[in-house]
């Protein structure tokens, strides 16, 4: 059995949390080969055949409330030239991410998918990862468990202590999804909450609602 974590990250934050959540589902099912790849490799060329998997755990950061993407990885990179040429980027961080991924989902229909992002702290920052978990259903993909965010303490980081346990510890969750019964999915059932919940549902799992898109406040919100 295989599973793929497969990250967008500007700084190395998402990249951090995608190898700490690999971690977790490792610990738990030492059986299943378990790979880290960024959305770039598998986006290739070549691409990485989807349909091989059993699961995909996808992440990437917010930025303006949202998913991350190659225009707005480019136009904060651009910045940090012009003001920070001293600041590091992922080796990729100017290749496809997970919005060009998922064009590849169609080639994989009912593959399980699970959903995450690294986020600022404030609540005005808003979070990628429903959005995506809600992006990867239509694209064909079965969601499981609770989209999840890990918080990082600025821009370009650190992430905040305890993410790094607390995203090895969501890896062990997901890993009762390729043990294949009931009692083994049962954790990552989602709770619903508000109307919105029914639009999420799935056969096999479920998003989480997430509080109402914050006003227009003017924030940075670009973490990885």
């Amino acid at each position: 059995m295989r599973a793929l974590v497969i990250h967008e990250s500007l700084y190395g934050n998402t990249r951090a949390i995608a190898e700490a959540i690999a971690l977790g589902l490792a610990e738990v099912r030492p059986d299943v080969d378990v790979r880290v790849l960024s959305a770039a490799q598998v986006v290739g060329p070549p691409a990485v055949a989807l349909a091989d998997p059993d699961l995909l755990v996808v992440g990437c950061p917010t930025h303006a409330w949202h998913m991350s993407s190659v225009r707005s990885r480019t136009a904060q990179m651009a910045k940090d030239r012009r003001e920070a040429p001293d600041r590091d980027h992922a080796p990729d961080a100017e290749g496809p991410g997970v919005r060009e991924l998922l064009e590849l989902i169609p080639g994989a229909p009912g593959v399980h998918a699970a959903a995450f992002d690294t986020r600022l702290g404030s609540r005005f920052s808003g979070g990628a990862a429903r959005g995506l978990a809600r992006a990867l259903r239509k694209a064909g993909a079965v969601p499981v468990g609770r989209p999840e965010g890990f918080i990082v303490t600025g821009l370009t980081g650190p992430l905040r202590a305890g993410e790094l346990d607390r995203a090895r510890a969501w890896g062990r969750e997901l890993a009762a999804v390729l043990a294949g019964s009931a009692r083994d999915a049962g954790p990552l059932a989602a709770r619903r909450h508000g109307p919105s919940s029914r639009r999420m549902r799935t056969r096999r799992g479920e998003g989480r609602s997430t509080t109402a898109k914050p006003p227009a406040a003017k924030t940075d919100s670009a973490p990885t």
